[in-house]
């Protein structure tokens, strides 16, 4: 493996991709996860790397609760894997804009900031594979959620198939004796672009797609954009035409770049140009501002609205309060402690967070204490 490892570094690629890293290692009588000689094994994946090819990434898919998380990328000393993909953020950003309801994001984002500081994500929206709803079953019984019921509430919903849903997904490995399921779809199409009839449709599907991924930049760690998503690409369903393809249908989400589509991402009247510009946005906001340096701190803060998600970044004197509406009706926040007016990065709106505000639907905010600008 470290020879095939080496041969690819040395042709020129930057990231390794280790999948399913706790399964590496089997042995009967075991659960086959998480022994300790996936650790030694990708302890020496990492050895090798930083010897022959230092500027080389290690990129891990752990699928894990938060506390199994830490193992995996080492210690300062004896460091693993680089960084790990978000997946639980991945799954609970969903499940907030399907349900309206932030609780359990908040509550994941709180236990991976707990997490030691070498412990960086991979923060993402969709990839190539499905949607798996492995929410924490504890913190939704402590919420009053039924587990089994917000995951069939979920797939339902990212399927089309619950009134009033504005998605367009399909389900993956349906099991009809757990009623386990995941979902697959586009981003685009799961937020409601496909299901878009009308320009006031569509516009509310661009509203909730800049919420989910303002609030994936907003989070600490690397910002990733699934390719397509940056030009609103929809499902693609010639693969069921397809004998090879037909059986698995995550190969909605995996057809070939429209590089059609993406011709149209400089002319803002599309939906592709819309798209374009709000990632570039947010790229240059997250860009040009220390709250985003890698040792600043971050914090989510109680908007005292539990449809609404919040983060406070902090470098020196400068904050900025990054705030997510989930919801699809206007809601109102307060936040307690902060003084002054404070400006949104993107739209120059002045607000007084500690008096309280009223936020539209599907609204992001990024604001920033007046005094340090």
């Amino acid at each position: 493996m470290i020879s095939s490892m080496l041969h690819l570094a040395n042709m020129g690629v930057d990231v390794f991709r280790l999948d399913a890293v706790p399964y590496i290692w089997k042995e009967l009588g075991t659960t086959c996860r998480n022994l300790p000689q996936v650790h030694t094994i990708v302890r020496l994946f990492r050895i090798a790397c930083e010897i022959v090819c230092p500027a080389v990434a290690l990129k891990g898919e752990v699928v894990m609760a938060p506390r199994e998380l830490a193992a995996y990328f080492g210690s300062p000393s004896h460091p693993e894997c680089h960084f790990l993909y978000g997946v639980s953020l991945m799954v609970n950003l969903w499940s907030a804009l399907a349900s309206q309801d932030a609780r359990l994001l908040m509550r994941q984002t709180e236990a991976l900031l707990s997490l030691p500081p070498h412990c960086r994500f991979l923060n993402y929206l969709r990839c190539h594979d499905d949607i798996g709803w492995g929410l924490d079953e504890e913190q939704e019984r402590a919420l009053g959620i039924d587990p089994l019921a917000h995951k069939m509430f979920l797939y339902h919903f990212y399927e089309g198939d619950f009134p009033g849903s504005y998605a367009r997904g399909e389900l993956y490995n349906f099991d009809p004796v757990s009623m386990d399921a995941r979902s697959c779809g586009t981003a685009a199409s799961l937020v409601g672009f496909e299901a878009a009839k009308t320009p006031e449709e569509s516009n509310r599907a661009y509203d909730r797609l800049r919420l989910l991924y303002g609030t994936v930049f907003a989070l600490r760690g690397f910002p990733m954009i699934s390719s397509g998503d940056e030009i609103g690409q929809l499902n693609d369903y010639t693969y069921q035409q397809d004998p090879l393809r037909k059986d698995d249908s995550r190969n909605v989400h995996r057809s070939p770049f429209n590089w059609q589509l993406a011709g149209l991402r400089h002319d803002q009247d599309t939906i592709q140009g819309k798209i374009w510009a709000m990632f570039q946005q947010l790229r240059v906001a997250r860009a040009t501002r220390d709250v985003f340096d890698p040792d600043a701190e971050v914090s989510t803060w109680d908007p005292q609205n539990p449809r609404v998600f919040a983060l406070r970044r902090k470098k020196g004197n400068h904050i900025m309060l990054c705030v997510s509406n989930f919801s699809d009706h206007p809601e109102a926040v307060r936040f307690a402690y902060f003084t002054g007016t404070y400006v949104d990065a993107f739209t120059g709106k002045e607000v007084v967070p500690g008096w309280g505000f009223e936020m539209l639907p599907h609204a992001l905010l990024w604001l920033e204490n007046r005094e340090t600008l």
